[in-house]
């Protein structure tokens, strides 16, 4: 019976490697647009990525995952973190406004665009490649949803991505929809901006050149 007993405690022979997952999520105003069918109410092009990221984070057991989002400015939201369910939770606060869109009378949920309009995929890249890097172990990952085109910002979406590679980020990019309308600047002969609404497509060919950039794949997800 001594003898039966482990006489050494050994590592198992197979170790599941720890992935580090952010999620960069754009929450612009037109990210609030419709998306997929609508048979069970309105569903918004940010509702199909949030149940998008609550399903793979089910699916993924195991894996750190955080959650940041962006338009002008980026936040990270909820850190890298085994708690699946911090993300989910995270919705409600998070989730962007559409006046167009939205019925008179419905409270205002997102942040104003005087703050958070407009879409930085450059700043809000670089940002999360430089959360990533201070990682010690394990892979590391970004997911990328988006519906617009860059056009804001003085870091180019690319160098980001450059910088993303030396730090051995891999990022996934995901274009949300087909077209909408987002807030463009333009500066008038007085020197002053405002912001004019502009229907644009996704700008599939940078977030295409995004991802090969750092090994990475692009994916449309049009519903």
């Amino acid at each position: 019976f001594f003898l039966a007993h482990p006489m050494t405690h050994l590592p198992p022979e197979v170790e599941r490697q720890l992935n580090n997952v952010q999620f960069l999520l754009d929450t612009s105003g037109s990210m609030a647009e419709d998306h997929g069918s609508q048979e069970k109410g309105r569903n918004r092009r940010f509702d199909s990525a949030m149940e998008a990221i609550e399903q793979f984070t089910s699916y993924r057991q195991g894996d750190a995952f955080g959650l940041t989002i962006f338009s002008r400015h980026f936040i990270h939201w909820v850190p890298l973190t085994l708690d699946t369910q911090s993300i989910p939770l995270s919705k409600r606060f998070i989730e962007p406004d559409n006046p167009k869109l939205d019925p008179p009378g419905t409270p205002r949920r997102g942040l104003p665009d005087e703050l958070w309009g407009i879409t930085n995929i450059g700043k809000a890249l670089y940002g999360v490649a430089d959360l990533l890097a201070a990682r010690p172990t394990g892979d590391r990952m970004v997911i990328l949803m988006t519906d617009g085109q860059n056009n804001a910002g003085k870091v180019p979406p690319m160098t980001a991505a450059e910088a993303a590679e030396a730090l051995k980020v891999k990022i996934y990019t995901i274009g949300v929809g087909t077209r909408g309308v987002a807030p463009y600047p333009q500066t008038d002969v007085f020197g002053q901006t405002r912001y004019v609404p502009m229907e644009v497509n996704i700008d599939e060919e940078l977030l295409g050149r995004i991802a090969d950039r750092t090994g990475g794949k692009y994916f449309r997800a049009v519903s």
